[in-house]
């Protein structure tokens, strides 16, 4: 029996598609910018092979209706199965099958599944991807990390709320902490870092992108000198001694 496969276009802060989506714009506001891979050279080809070579669609009601049920046919005549909670009373006619699912993401994986035979199920939509990674039923992720950011949800791994403060996003690695699956990205492999290198990425994560809630992203971009500046010439070092870096002569700005 084949495997549950998440195929996504992913921005560099984690988001799937831009805000205000419809179905006039599926991909919200910039979102079009995640699938400029889609139409390049032998890569994407080979991408769109590896989807289109699966044997059934499971996905969400909104990702069924924004898209408008895939004018009737996902690739080749296909199974859809959509999660939701009360069938539509119309659908669209073409190729493939639809088989609206009511009781619950393990029903609705299983039955594709069995659609779908040896071949793969092909998952579409955050809500969906959320479901599969809580139940444990989710095998392998495909991300097409993409150089934007879109700053603004859906994202595919939605953070916890706290009051009305939105945390920074949740790992990928805290949700599949025993993948069945190595997860794969179609994005340049990554070099080997060391521990520096990891902490430089993470400081300005916890310190500034993510460290509280901000109401847009030029805000949050607008954040960063503050930030900079306090990193640079105020914050508390343990290197010397737990005091100020204002202590150092080698910063930025000391011998221009």
């Amino acid at each position: 029996m084949g495997k549950v496969v998440l195929f996504m276009a992913m921005s560099l802060d984690g988001f799937i598609a831009g805000p205000d989506d419809t179905v006039s714009q599926p991909a919200g506001r910039g979102g079009e910018r995640l699938f400029a891979w889609s139409d390049q050279d032998a890569a994407s080809k080979a991408v769109h092979a590896e989807y289109e070579a699966t044997g059934a669609v499971l996905a969400g009601r909104r990702t069924y209706d924004l898209v408008n049920g895939w004018g009737g046919d996902h690739h080749d005549g296909v199974g859809m199965f959509i999660l939701t909670h009360e069938p539509p009373a119309e659908v669209s006619a073409g190729a493939g099958s639809y088989t609206f699912v009511t009781d619950g993401v393990e029903s609705a994986v299983a039955q594709a599944k069995a659609a779908a035979g040896d071949k793969d199920v092909l998952l579409h939509g955050a809500d969906a991807a959320q479901q599969c990674l809580r139940a444990g039923l989710l095998d392998q992720l495909v991300i097409h990390l993409m150089p934007v950011l879109l700053g603004e949800w859906p994202a595919p791994i939605r953070p916890p709320r706290h009051g009305s403060h939105r945390a920074r996003p949740a790992r990928l690695d805290q949700h599949l902490r025993r993948p069945r699956h190595q997860a794969q990205t179609h994005a340049a492999p990554p070099t080997q870092t060391n521990g520096k290198f990891e902490r430089f990425h993470r400081t300005p994560t916890d310190g500034w992108a993510y460290a509280r809630f901000y109401r847009s992203e030029a805000e949050r971009q607008a954040a960063l000198p503050g930030w900079l500046h306090f990193y640079n010439h105020h914050r508390i070092h343990s290197a010397i001694a737990g005091t100020s870096t204002s202590r150092l002569n080698n910063l930025p700005g000391h011998h221009n």
